[in-house]
């Protein structure tokens, strides 16, 4: 059971990192690309239409 729930947390953590983030300014490499991918998913930012 134990190893379920990790595997599930793992799979879960990855999702946002395999995602296209709606911000054209934010490249994969940038160093804050997870951080402003997580806070898209969670609907805290959104961001200009024009995806920057």
């Amino acid at each position: 059971m134990k190893y379920l729930m990790i595997l599930a947390a793992l799979t879960a953590l990855a999702v946002p990192v395999y995602a296209q983030s709606a911000f054209s300014d934010v490249p994969r490499d940038h160093w804050a690309y997870d951080a402003v991918s997580e806070l898209e998913s969670l609907g805290l930012v959104t961001g200009y239409p024009d995806g920057e």
